[in-house]
């Protein structure tokens, strides 16, 4: 099956960062650098994809993100 890239959005947050891929709801991972949380939020795609295809169900479609640069205060 070929891979298909998912679009990450990452935002740190009391000192955590935080991946999330908004095509998949509800499935985030965490660590304490962005590399981290990707790693973390790519394992969790693995297993629920897994499970998906041992139940038969597909698996969620990329959707395209907007990106939007703004400034916030530090």
């Amino acid at each position: 099956m070929r891979s298909k890239m998912y679009p990450v959005t990452l935002w740190k947050e009391e000192g955590i960062w935080t991946a999330h891929a908004p095509s998949i709801p509800g499935l985030y991972g965490m660590g304490r650098t962005p590399a981290a949380a990707r790693r973390d939020l790519a394992n969790g795609m693995r297993d629920l994809f897994a499970y998906l295809d041992d139940i038969g169900e597909p698996r969620p479609e990329p959707i395209p993100v907007r990106v939007d640069r703004t400034a916030a205060a530090r």
